[in-house]
């Protein structure tokens, strides 16, 4: 997850940063979990699907997880 934070242009300038990953086994090679992300000092739980075979894992979070980055940069924005 942090590869992808630091690497991605639409979140890399967030500065996101991921303390720990907790996750547990679904079935077969899937996981459900929560990713303790740190931004701009508050940290927030992500609910986070992991599916791993081998050395190769992939991983998503639920549609609006990472919704805590527009709304503080709106009020960010409005209180200028």
């Amino acid at each position: 997850m942090q590869e992808r934070f630091t690497a991605d242009p639409q979140m890399s300038k967030f500065g996101l940063r991921v303390k720990k990953v907790v996750a547990i086994k679904e079935a077969g090679n899937k996981y459900q979990g929560v990713a303790t992300i740190q931004y701009k000092g508050t940290e927030r739980q992500v609910p986070v699907h992991i599916t791993a075979e081998g050395e190769n894992v992939i991983w998503r979070t639920d549609t609006g997880a990472f919704m805590f980055l527009m709304q503080q940069e709106l009020e960010e924005a409005l209180a200028k």
